[in-house]
């Protein structure tokens, strides 16, 4: 208990600091400081080899993307992720495993064939993935509450700098914590 409530505290004041550091504004300071981590194995549904793509920054900000989306390609059907790689050099190496993870998820689970039908449902699914990822790192790369600590600094900084809600880092945080947890 007094763990979850030292995380809360930390997600919390990590937010308050982002967005005091940046002043209001979006322009959070993130420098390119990290490598690129070579992306795992990862097949769909259908056993089809997901294949990863950098996709360039200002396509990610037209379309209001963060990080990473998953997709199929266009007239092949390939199953591949669209990566923002300006962003992954600005984010640690954990953080990238677990955002590549995550989509490789979304793969999995079959999701860019059946697409949520609302709101409620895409937020269901992407906690699930979420939950997904981190077990899955757990079991591969020793995934740790360090880790944990580390996407949450990262990620305020991503949320202040990109304008979401400070709600929506809360619920990803509370449930990456919640995940990481479970046996």
């Amino acid at each position: 208990m007094k763990k979850k409530f030292m995380f809360l505290f930390l997600i919390t004041s990590l937010l308050s600091l982002a967005k005091a550091y940046s002043a209001g504004s979006t322009n959070v300071d993130m420098p390119k400081q990290f490598e690129l981590i070579e992306p795992p194995q990862c097949k769909d549904f259908r056993g089809q080899k997901v294949v990863f793509k950098s996709m360039p920054h200002e396509q990610f900000l037209q379309r209001k993307l963060l990080l990473a989306v998953a997709g199929i390609e266009d007239g092949s059907g390939t199953p591949v992720v669209y990566y923002d790689q300006d962003d992954f050099l600005r984010i640690p190496e954990i953080y990238q495993k677990l955002v590549l993870q995550h989509e490789c998820e979304h793969h999995m689970a079959g999701d860019m064939v059946n697409p949520p039908r609302d709101a409620a449902e895409r937020g269901q699914r992407e906690l699930l993935t979420d939950c997904k990822a981190i077990q899955n790192l757990k079991k591969t790369s020793g995934f740790s509450y360090e880790d944990l600590l580390t996407v949450a600094s990262y990620s305020a900084k991503l949320f202040t700098r990109n304008g979401l809600p400070q709600q929506m880092f809360s619920i990803r945080m509370s449930n990456f914590e919640r995940c990481l947890m479970q046996n």
